[in-house]
């Protein structure tokens, strides 16, 4: 399992134009397996309820899955998730796109 992930996330503050780096959670990736799942859960706790979804305090997030480093690139995915503005929760318009398309 820990070969799965690089251990990084990089943070983008497009406000400031900061650019850090921190550790992945190790208890969150095993948790969740990557991808919408893990980035929910970044999501939830970094931001608070009752916040704007068009406001600077939401948060946009790309993340891979665990399956992304397999050679077989079929397995490849990513989610990105966000407050959604249409529902006031959670929202990934990535997957929402792909449901469409089937």
């Amino acid at each position: 399992m820990t070969n799965a992930f690089i251990g990084q996330i990089l943070r983008v503050n497009l406000s400031s134009e900061a650019i850090t780096t921190e550790e992945l959670d190790p208890i969150w990736a095993r948790q969740t397996l990557g991808g919408a799942g893990l980035a929910t859960r970044y999501l939830f706790n970094l931001t608070a309820p009752g916040i704007d979804p068009l406001g600077e305090d939401n948060v946009l997030i790309f993340m891979t899955g665990a399956p992304d480093w397999d050679p077989i690139r079929q397995c490849s995915r990513y989610s990105v998730v966000a407050k959604s503005p249409q529902t006031n929760l959670w929202g990934n318009p990535i997957q929402a796109a792909s449901l469409v398309r089937h």
